[in-house]
């Protein structure tokens, strides 16, 4: 299963089912037409993805499907260099975090000659792809919303105690488990207790 969340309302928008052996980013662009098929895309600022969505095709995909940017995590399995950046990141991110403000500000802190030493030269795609990782680092927090979407999905509708077997009688478990997300969002909203979106069975 395949989800698009709104991170802003932490509701699922658009899913896909997929069979479990099938790789994550052949799963990606079905799940991108079918969300740009229903919804108007022209306010996204960006779709933010795990490491396993990470490849240079998905982000040329998005930008030309949404037209915005695709911040992955770098997939530390594409090349040497990317992994040890990726480290890099991620130790500057622990010790400067609460000093950092832009993608800028970061890349001042990974001097050019130790890019250099990446084989990554100025100006080049990989630095291009280390601002949009660098981006991506410090949107992270935003992806805790779609985590929340799912520990509902399965506490509150049981997707994680799913008895069917057929595919079919699967993905109508899923497809209202999402529904009863939504229709538990418009009740909150109606009743003045939007906070009770993230507590859904106190509603009952």
């Amino acid at each position: 299963m395949y989800i698009v969340v709104d991170v802003a309302a932490e509701l699922p928008v658009t899913l896909t089912m997929e069979v479990g052996s099938r790789n994550d980013c052949a799963a990606f662009e079905p799940l991108i037409e079918e969300f740009d098929k229903r919804y108007d895309t022209d306010n996204i600022q960006a779709a933010l993805a795990d490491a396993g969505f990470d490849s240079q095709g998905n982000r040329e995909f998005t930008q030309e499907k949404l037209d915005c940017p695709l911040l992955t995590a770098i997939n530390p399995r594409r090349s040497a260099p990317l992994k040890a950046i990726r480290d890099e990141i991620k130790e500057l991110f622990k010790n400067h975090g609460d000093e950092i403000d832009s993608p800028y500000d970061a890349l001042e802190r990974l001097p050019q000659e130790q890019l250099s030493e990446y084989g990554i030269e100025v100006g080049s795609v990989e630095e291009t792809y280390i601002f949009q990782a660098i981006k991506e680092r410090m949107h992270r927090h935003l992806r805790a919303g779609v985590e929340r979407v799912f520990s509902r999905l399965k506490s509150f509708t049981g997707l994680d105690r799913v008895r069917a077997r057929k595919e079919n009688n699967v993905e109508t478990h899923v497809v209202l488990s999402a529904v009863a997300l939504v229709a538990t969002s418009l009740t909150t909203k109606r009743q003045g207790r939007p906070g009770l979106v993230r507590s859904p069975s106190r509603l009952i």
